[in-house]
């Protein structure tokens, strides 16, 4: 019985760990060629990355990951760039900022956040299969 507890409390105690890890988003330095210059983007929230999928149209289904590189871009702060560009009236909203990658970087930049957000295949192992 006490070989349980203390089971229970170790998975408890990092259960509660990673819940906190999660609270904190994790950043990482890509470097885009076409403007030959490193960001960092952050990973986004469960939240975040739903409104993304639910910006996406038949239209315009990029969208999306549009808005998750716009928000998520942290350095440079890319809603500032867009503030300015938008105050020169160089854009129409303020997404359009991101339209100074290629559409292949926006992918792979919103792939990156995607994994730093956690929602990456992988991280679940079968084991094996168990009788009740």
């Amino acid at each position: 019985m006490e070989n349980k507890k203390s089971l229970l409390s170790e998975f408890t105690r990092r259960a509660a760990q990673r819940l906190q890890d999660k609270r904190k988003p994790l950043r990482i330095k890509l470097h885009v060629e076409s403007i030959d210059e490193d960001i960092v983007v952050r990973g986004l929230t469960e939240d975040e990355i739903f409104e993304c999928q639910d910006m996406n149209t038949d239209e315009n289904p990029l969208r999306g990951d549009k808005y998750g590189v716009y928000i998520g871009t942290v350095s440079p702060d890319l809603r500032a760039v867009a503030k300015e560009l938008l105050e020169i009236g160089e854009i129409r909203e303020a997404i359009e900022v991101v339209n100074i990658f290629s559409i292949m970087e926006i992918t792979e930049i919103a792939r990156e956040q995607m994994k730093l957000s956690g929602f990456a295949s992988g991280g679940v192992t079968r084991i094996e299969a168990l009788k009740n």
